[in-house]
């Protein structure tokens, strides 16, 4: 949509004046996730963007847990764990939070070894 693009816009218009600031890379990545809907080539710029946010603030919860859940809604669920071990670590409720999504995804899925494992993670917070 015309709102997407002008969003993605702005976000890379803002990552030229502040590429380091990972917000920006979240954010876009969003974006490119809701886009690749229609545009599945900007799935894996999405997780691209995600994953540089993690990488840049290494210790928030908020983007290890946004990258748990983009792997997770895209059936990437070992990658996910770790993440979400994570977020776990560094703000036990965000992460808490994060998982218990992972949860509503993997009941919806009809997905029981899943929800097993992910009550496993909570289990050992």
């Amino acid at each position: 949509s015309a709102g997407l693009a002008t969003a993605e816009g702005e976000y890379r218009a803002a990552l030229g004046l502040a590429a380091l600031n990972p917000y920006y890379h979240n954010n876009l990545g969003r974006i490119l996730e809701v886009k690749a809907l229609q545009e599945p080539a900007d799935l894996a710029k999405a997780e691209a963007f995600y994953r540089r946010s993690a990488e840049l603030a290494p210790h928030v919860a908020f983007f290890q847990a946004n990258l748990a859940l983009f792997l997770e809604s895209h059936d990437r669920s070992s990658e996910a764990d770790s993440r979400f071990l994570r977020a776990l670590e560094l703000s036990p409720r965000l992460g808490h939070d994060a998982v218990q999504r992972a949860l509503v995804l993997a009941h919806e899925r009809g997905d029981a070894p899943r929800v097993e494992a992910l009550n496993q993670i909570l289990a050992e917070e």
